[in-house]
């Protein structure tokens, strides 16, 4: 017989310390929205990065929702960087 392992999963029921933030469609072939919502701040930027580390685009936003047009981005998996008062959150998109 063969060693078995076994692993503790922890299911986290609720978001800790952090905005809420969607990013859809994903994937998507046109339009793209980014919605953050529990921000507690009244700026923030965004800017968006191949996955070269080339900057794609950049923005500095007080408004909780964005709209992108992504048909001259080209194919391929992006990240989304959020950044606001010293923190940073990164969520990933497939532009088809």
């Amino acid at each position: 017989m063969g060693q078995v392992f076994l692993s503790n999963w922890v299911k986290l029921d609720s978001q800790v310390d952090g905005p809420s933030i969607s990013l859809y469609p994903n994937p998507t072939s046109g339009d793209l929205t980014l919605n953050i919502s529990n921000l507690d701040v009244t700026q923030f930027s965004v800017a968006v990065y191949d996955l070269r580390g080339r900057k794609i685009y950049k923005q500095t936003s007080s408004f909780p929702t964005l709209n992108w047009d992504t048909q001259n981005w080209g194919k391929g998996i992006y990240q989304v960087v959020i950044n606001a008062e010293g923190k940073r959150w990164v969520e990933k998109v497939q532009v088809e």
